[in-house]
């Protein structure tokens, strides 16, 4: 087993690892996952959407907008820490580190969504959404994942 703060200052985005030049942490915390259902969840999400995107664009466009996404989520969290953290109480304040691959995968849904409006999704594995009316549930849940801001 790794030690935490290997983990922390390797994988992990976070202000320190940022402002001391560990820069591909902002990219490595997308490999990084809190625990297994965390892990799960994205790897269902990438499965289904992703499969689809690559099948449209290629797996080199999937894996761009992939990195795309994951960096421009780990670009959002450090401002949300460095503009607003300071100014509100959060769990751990500015300190807490950033992990996992929902801000690519979220990028990869929503590439989905956008591209198929009409295309059916199943909530809860059995409910028919349109695509499209399923944005407002994505947004509703991509608002909670930044105010439980490790996740990223």
């Amino acid at each position: 087993f790794m030690r935490k703060h290997f983990m922390i200052g390797a994988w992990l985005t976070s202000l320190d690892n940022f402002t001391s030049g560990r820069l591909h942490t902002m990219l490595t915390s997308s490999f990084s996952h809190m625990d297994l259902k965390h892990l799960f969840n994205n790897m269902v999400g990438l499965y289904f959407f992703g499969s689809s995107i690559a099948r449209t664009f290629g797996p080199g466009f999937l894996f761009q907008l992939y990195v795309t996404g994951a960096l421009t989520g780990s670009v959002f969290y450090l401002a949300e820490k460095i503009f607003l953290a300071p100014r509100k109480e959060v769990f751990g304040g500015w300190k807490t580190p950033c992990l996992g691959a929902s801000a690519a995968v979220n990028a990869i849904i929503l590439l989905e969504i956008f591209l198929h409006p009409t295309k059916l999704l199943y909530l809860h594995l059995f409910i028919p959404v349109p695509a499209a009316l399923m944005v407002r549930r994505f947004l509703f849940l991509l608002k909670r994942n930044l105010i439980n801001m490790w996740v990223c």
